[in-house]
C-alpha cells in the first residue's frame, strides 16, 4: 500500500487510487493536483474506476466530486451499492456526485463579468 503522497522518480507527487494495480503500473497513483481524463468505449467501467477512486480516497479521509453526463445520481449510487466500496459514496458528507445532465444549456459567466 502506498502512502496519501507518493513523490515518483521525477519529482512528480502521485496520489493512491486504491486500486493495487493500478497504483502499481502509474508507480503510486495519479498525478496530485491535477485531473486525470479515463477514456474508452462504453461498457468498459470508466465511471466504476472513478467511484472505486473516490470511495478509496473517502477511506483515506480526503473527499472528491464525481460529475456524470450520461447517469443521474441516483442510477449511480444504485450501480456503485452492488461493490463493497459503494456504501461510503452514500454516507460520506466529504463526495458530491453531480448529475451533470441538468447543465444542459446552462451558460458559463466568467468571474469578471457581472450580471
Amino acid at each position: 500500500m502506498y502512502d496519501t503522497n507518493t513523490t515518483a522518480e521525477h519529482g512528480l507527487v502521485k496520489r493512491p487510487t486504491g486500486i493495487h494495480d493500478l497504483d502499481t503500473v502509474t508507480n503510486g497513483g495519479l498525478p496530485a493536483g491535477g485531473a486525470t481524463l479515463v477514456i474508452g468505449e462504453p461498457g468498459c467501467a470508466k465511471t466504476i474506476i472513478g467511484l472505486q477512486i473516490l470511495a478509496s480516497a473517502l477511506a483515506r479521509g480526503e473527499g472528491g466530486v464525481f460529475m456524470s453526463f450520461e447517469e443521474s445520481r441516483d442510477q449511480i449510487l444504485r450501480n456503485a451499492a452492488a461493490f463493497s466500496w459503494g456504501r461510503r459514496l452514500q454516507a460520506s458528507s466529504r463526495c458530491e456526485i453531480l448529475d451533470g445532465q441538468s447543465m444542459n444549456g446552462a451558460e458559463f459567466v466568467p468571474s469578471d463579468q457581472h450580471l
